[in-house]
């Protein structure tokens, strides 16, 4: 499967999960929270480790990528305000639309920009090498129990830098 497939897909099950949170009520909400929670931290770290990196050197402008990975850090910024609530409310609910309606955005802009962009600049071969990796990376997360748990500490998520950059050159 190549990466744009692998992402689109796993779009679609984020979008159907959020779908059956909003129709759900306690323990069954917070468990299919806890599924989309797990689900976007997967995709956003197979995103970051492996997908972005090669749009950034296969000659996706730098900004778009950069913006990309901003909007991942308001998903996890909200997933771990959600995580910090005791239970499922109207505060939750409403913190729940906020999330869904970030990851939307992120979606769509993926969907319509970035994708097309990449498609364009990279090769089927390296569509498809890229998408063994991604899934490789999905198969090792998906083994770890609540996943989730890894956007407790935002601020040190941010600080991680997301893809490798030169060295500044010093001044002559």
């Amino acid at each position: 499967m190549n990466a744009i497939d692998l992402l689109l897909a796993q779009h679609r099950e984020i979008e159907n999960l959020f779908g059956q949170c909003k129709k759900a009520s306690g323990e069954d909400k917070l468990e299919l929270f806890h599924a989309i929670a797990d689900l976007l931290v997967l995709h956003t770290s197979i995103e970051e480790e492996h997908f972005y990196p090669a749009a950034a050197t296969g000659g996706i402008p730098e900004a778009q990528v950069r913006e990309a990975l901003e909007e991942h850090l308001l998903v996890k910024r909200s997933l771990a305000d959600l995580l910090a609530q005791d239970a499922v409310d109207a505060e939750f609910d409403a913190k729940l639309q906020v999330l869904e309606e970030l990851v939307a955005h992120h979606v769509k802009e993926e969907e319509d920009e970035l994708f097309p962009a990449v498609e364009s600049k990279l090769s089927k071969t390296r569509l498809r090498e890229l998408g063994a990796a991604l899934e490789s990376m999905t198969t090792e997360l998906e083994e770890e129990e609540a996943l989730y748990e890894r956007v407790q500490d935002v601020d040190e998520l941010a600080r991680a830098a997301p893809f490798s950059q030169e060295e500044p050159r010093p001044r002559s």
